[in-house]
């Protein structure tokens, strides 16, 4: 497992009642880094589209 620079950062914040929101450019490893963070937690993932 490749251990990102934020994923220690995104650690630390789960649990203290606030949303994690996670963004950026396409392809990048968002999806991977939350799937790495969450293996072994029980959790509500709520994803959208924005429409133009």
């Amino acid at each position: 497992m490749v251990i990102r620079n934020l994923q220690q950062l995104i650690e630390g914040s789960f649990y203290k009642g606030k949303a994690i929101l996670v963004f950026g450019a396409r392809q990048v490893g968002k999806s991977t880094l939350i799937d790495q963070l969450l293996e072994k937690k029980t959790i509500c993932i709520l994803t959208g589209m924005m429409q133009t």
